[in-house]
Order: structure tokens, then C-alpha cells, then sequence
């Protein structure tokens, strides 16, 4: 709980900040396919595509004429799903997120184009295990937290990357690709680090700079 109340000062922290800034306003939605990479004795597995969801406000603040810096904070579903005959497991982890990126604004004809990257820092909120043999389905609730006996770690940071467009009434489309780097597996010689790509629409306040 500490964790997660730091988060959100960071959060507050960043939205007084851009209040002086220059700042716009906003939020996104969007559709994403996350995996799970897990290495466990020297071997490694990586789950297949997972459909989830994400939704959440950012707040885009201008360092220059083709610059700016985004942090945000999302609601965003991981996790990955496998299959092997009649058996199925499908995991599902919600999150919340703090994405921290840094956006170049290159102009277009109706707008501009947005490449960007940066850190991101996630906090588990909740999961669990659907598994699914013989016709019956189980569900299992993970639990996350810092002990051995935990399923999964609840903090975790990670890099961000994206692409998009930004039309001049504030409407914007982008991608992004998420990279797990720090292990969610509190037991000792297991790793598991989540990935995502997600497709997001939104909007923002207009750029003055259009």
C-alpha cells in the first residue's frame, strides 16, 4: 500500500507541476495483446497473446517547440494465455500504471506525427489463474506481494515506446510496446517479466503550437 501511495504522489507531484508548464490535458483507450516471458531451471517460455484493455488520463507538457514531456496513468490489463490439448491457462493482471514519456512532435500536414519513449512503473492491483482441463474450469485468485509465498511481485518497471498522430482539433492515435524489466517472480530462480503492445485512441486539449 506504501508503494501504491507514492505512485499516486508521483502522480499529483507531476499534475502541479505541468500546471505552470503550459500543460494540455487527457485521456485514452485502447485494446492491447500481452505475454508473459518466464524462465524457470535454465529453461525459458513465453506465453501466447492475451487480449486486454487499458484506459487512463495523461497530461502532455510542453519543453519546446517540437518537444514535450507525457506521464499519464492508466488502468491496464496484462498477463498471457497457453494451450496444449484440452488444457488452458489463461492469466489476467490489472494494473496500475505510471508511463513517463518523452515525445517528439514532428509536423504533418493535418497535425503531427509523435514518436516517444520512456520509463513506466506499474503497481499490481490484482490477478488471477483460469485453467481450464477435461471440460472443467478452475479459477484461482494470484496473490501479489514481496514474500516467497506470493504468486507475483506487485511493483514492477518497465520501457515504453510509441508512434502516433495528434490531428489539430486534439484527437490522436497511437502504439506503443511495453517491455518488462524487472522480475515479477518473488521466488528465487524463476523470472517473469510481462510484455505488451497496445493500440490507444484519445484526445487532448488543442496544441497551441499547431
Amino acid at each position: 500500500m506504501r508503494k501504491f501511495l507514492l505512485l499516486l504522489a508521483v502522480c499529483c507531484s507531476l499534475t502541479m507541476f505541468s500546471k505552470g508548464q503550459g500543460a494540455r490535458f487527457g485521456f485514452n483507450a485502447g485494446i492491447l495483446s500481452s505475454t508473459a516471458k518466464i524462465t524457470s531451471d535454465n529453461q525459458t517460455s513465453s506465453s501466447k497473446g492475451r487480449i486486454g484493455f487499458n484506459v487512463g488520463v495523461l497530461v502532455d507538457v510542453m519543453m519546446g517547440k517540437d518537444f514535450s514531456f507525457q506521464p499519464g496513468l492508466n488502468f491496464v490489463q496484462k498477463g498471457g494465455k497457453d494451450d496444449e490439448g484440452d488444457q488452458s491457462v489463461n492469466i489476467s493482471l490489472n494494473f496500475l500504471e505510471l508511463p513517463l514519456n518523452f515525445i517528439y512532435h514532428a509536423k504533418g500536414k493535418t497535425g503531427s506525427f509523435l514518436i516517444g519513449a520512456g520509463p513506466s512503473v506499474s503497481y499490481g492491483l490484482s490477478g488471477k489463474a483460469k485453467v481450464t482441463a477435461a471440460g472443467l474450469t478452475v479459477t484461482q485468485t494470484l496473490h501479489l506481494g514481496s514474500s516467497e509465498n506470493d504468486d507475483l511481485k506487485r511493483l514492477e518497471f518497465g520501457g515504453n515506446v510509441l508512434a502516433g498522430y495528434e490531428w489539430k482539433n486534439g484527437v490522436l492515435i497511437s502504439f506503443n510496446y511495453n517491455i518488462g524489466l524487472s522480475n515479477m517472480s518473488p521466488q528465487s530462480g524463476t523470472t517473469w517479466k510481462n510484455y505488451y503492445a497496445g493500440l490507444h485512441v484519445g484526445f487532448v486539449l488543442p496544441d497551441k503550437r499547431h
